[in-house]
């Protein structure tokens, strides 16, 4: 178990750092872009959905509690306290994470997906209903033409989350749109 602090920290001063070796090309007409890799592996849940929280605030549920029923009414999902990119460093355009990623692995996600497709769900599944699941994928796997003729090397592929600055300079479409790229743009809001 690990506190916001423990999973959020490590992006939020990686990007902070950054931000501030940036300040100086504020007002630049280039988007300024922060890149976050990982490239010695640490333990660090780096991927765009920590990012968003990283930036924007823990994740939490929010709502009232009705005391005379004893519940909470009208729960529902916000971001919540340290999220402060935008407010800090209005001037950075996006955050991009590098990943590197076994073409072998990417086979292997792929055909895994279509191999779970013909299998039937477990539901509330024991340890050793999950094993064996587990274990049959190794089997199919295995013995699939797919694990004969697994590509070798790595590809990168980038996650590029835009801050919605409207400080900021936008970065293009077409920037980080590879196969394999993913963006999330936040709306361009004033603050």
């Amino acid at each position: 178990m690990l506190s916001a602090d423990e999973v959020y920290r490590p992006m939020r001063n990686a990007v902070r750092e950054a931000a501030l070796q940036l300040r100086p090309l504020a007002g630049s007409p280039y988007p300024l872009v922060v890149v976050l890799a990982n490239p010695m592996g640490f333990f660090i849940d780096l991927n765009i959905d920590r990012l968003v929280e990283a930036m924007y605030g823990n994740p939490g549920w929010v709502g009232g509690f009705n005391p005379d029923e004893g519940r909470i009414e009208n729960l529902r999902f916000e971001y919540g306290r340290d999220g402060r990119l935008r407010n800090d460093h209005p001037y950075i355009s996006a955050v991009a994470i590098l990943h590197e990623r076994e073409l072998s692995r990417e086979e292997f996600n792929r055909w895994f997906a279509k191999w779970k497709e013909g299998r039937e769900p477990l539901e509330n599944a024991s340890v050793d209903e999950m094993v064996a699941e587990a274990e049959a994928a190794m089997e199919a796997w295995n013995a699939s033409d797919e694990a004969a003729n697994v590509p070798e090397g790595n590809v990168h592929l980038v996650e590029l989350l835009t801050t919605g600055s409207p400080d900021a300079v936008p970065v293009p479409e077409n920037v980080f749109d590879g196969p394999r790229d993913r963006r999330v743009d936040i709306e361009r809001t004033p603050q």
